[in-house]
């Protein structure tokens, strides 16, 4: 008996450290099971190695005109909760659309896709970049366009899905979830002199409202945190105008408050996106990255 019982802890302990990716793709699939009247499965693309980066499309069936929206997690392969984060998010919004629970009549006409893990390689090693095809392991947030850098971009396969994803799915509103510092930012986050876009009033008012739920600062990515070159967030606003937060979570979050956060912020997204969101300031001269950057 007592050698039954060590086996299963010991087969319980190895799945729970081997396929971590493999584990959140099954909640996922529970999710759609559980909720088959709203959730489906679906893909984003490939990484690299080939593996589908999979997630869930939630929408109230036969509502009205729909704003598509998007949450991503683990850009970062070692910051794990954003994974289990985003999956707890999903949940919340498949049981707000089956209760009609609060926020029901806000979020109805949206329809949410939920990735949690982009940097599948990296979250399964729990390493902060990506591998590449190359062999070379990356950061993927900092591997899209930039207003203020010359290099190169979309050199993993993730980050190109992603784009692609967002251009061919119009979408409006986008929560990164990243770890662990406790706050809701937005652009501009790259290299400028000049951190306020265009909408900076209009996000500031948006990210006040949704952290009424947690307590966390908000305010541009640069000011707030630090600076860096090639991230999403500034991309998908600088490119296509999405309305477009970076959820930073507490270490050992609480999840119900993040979760509400991240509610509250939809419910508060236009349901168009920016007109305008041109980067007309001026970048930080190249000089000055490169000291920053130098520093630990």
């Amino acid at each position: 008996m007592k050698l039954g019982t060590w086996i299963l802890s010991f087969l319980l302990v190895s799945q729970a450290f081997a396929g971590r990716y493999d584990n959140i793709v099954d909640q996922l699939e529970d999710l759609q099971r559980r909720y088959s009247t709203f959730a489906q499965m679906v893909t984003m693309g490939r990484n690299d190695q080939g593996t589908p980066i999979r997630g869930l499309r939630i929408e109230v069936p036969n509502s009205g005109d729909k704003t598509n929206q998007l949450v991503v997690g683990t850009h970062h392969g070692n910051e794990h909760d954003a994974a289990p984060m985003s999956v707890a998010f999903a949940e919340e919004v498949l049981n707000t659309f089956e209760t009609r629970g609060e926020y029901y009549a806000e979020l109805k006409d949206d329809v949410f896709f939920v990735f949690p893990v982009l940097n599948i390689s990296g979250y399964d090693t729990r390493r902060r970049t990506e591998k590449s095809s190359t062999g070379r392991w990356l950061d993927p947030n900092r591997d899209y366009p930039d207003a203020c850098a010359q290099k190169d971009d979309f050199q993993l396969k993730s980050t190109t899905s992603l784009s692609r994803f967002v251009y061919d799915n119009d979408i409006v509103g986008s929560i990164t979830v990243h770890g662990y510092v406790g706050t809701f930012t937005f652009p501009w986050g790259f290299y400028t002199e000049d951190t306020h876009s265009p909408d900076h009033n209009h996000f500031m008012d948006i990210t006040k409202y949704a952290v009424e739920a947690n307590g966390y600062r908000v305010g541009t990515h640069k000011d707030v945190i630090y600076p860096a070159s090639g991230s999403y967030e500034d991309w998908a606003y600088l490119e296509h105008g999405v309305w477009v937060a970076l959820l930073e979570m507490k270490r050992f979050p609480n999840y119900d408050k993040d979760v509400e956060a991240m509610m509250r912020f939809f419910t508060a997204v236009p349901d168009q996106r920016s007109n305008y969101h041109n980067h007309d300031g001026a970048c930080t001269p190249a000089s000055d990255i490169r000291s920053s950057e130098s520093r630990p």
